[in-house]
């Protein structure tokens, strides 16, 4: 099926800015709803290793696209500061916030949201509770491709009306939403 197939990743710009914004603001845990291959998981390590408990969790539904993902940690030397959780993002979501809830592991730092576009707003939802305070959700596609338009901009109303979040679009290349929890 062609579109289980497909890869999608950041673009190259899209990889830089949250390299820097999570160096920025000190990041060591990121989650990341959809793999895919990897790519922005890739960004995401180089941004974080070398501090702290520096861990990433990414997850994937698709288990060719995580296989391919790890070979592609593995290459770039980065395996050793991801756990890939193959499931569907929601559940996942929801199983880390029962664990946080319980104190049986900390809140990240940054949460990225990169899986079915029909799903944002939930993923959205799921990501905050997941969040410290200060905490930053970016969510990737809110300009571009514009067959996602009929559910980012729900998502970009949704989180600039929330009272404990500050939002903003970066109109990089598809466009990012970040937003940081207060």
């Amino acid at each position: 099926m062609p579109g289980r197939a497909k890869l999608l990743a950041v673009t190259p710009g899209i990889g830089r800015f949250y390299n820097v914004l999570l160096r920025a603001c000190g990041a060591a845990r990121v989650l990341e709803a959809g793999t895919s291959a990897g790519y922005s998981t890739i960004w995401f390590a180089e941004a974080v290793a070398g501090r702290e408990g520096a861990r990433i969790t990414t997850i994937e539904e698709d288990a060719e696209k995580a296989a391919r993902a790890r070979a592609n940690f593995r290459r770039a030397g980065v395996d050793g500061l991801i756990d890939v959780r193959l499931g569907r993002a929601a559940e996942e979501m929801a199983a880390a916030a029962d664990g946080i809830r319980r104190g049986d592991m900390p809140e990240f730092d940054f949460v990225f949201v990169d899986a079915d576009k029909e799903r944002c707003v939930e993923y959205f939802d799921l990501a905050l509770p997941l969040l410290r305070t200060g905490g930053v959700v970016g969510v990737d596609n809110v300009l571009k491709p514009e067959r996602f338009a009929p559910h980012m901009a729900p998502l970009v109303r949704h989180a600039g009306a929330l009272p404990l979040v500050r939002s903003v679009v970066v109109p990089i290349d598809n466009g990012e939403l970040v937003c940081a929890k207060l």
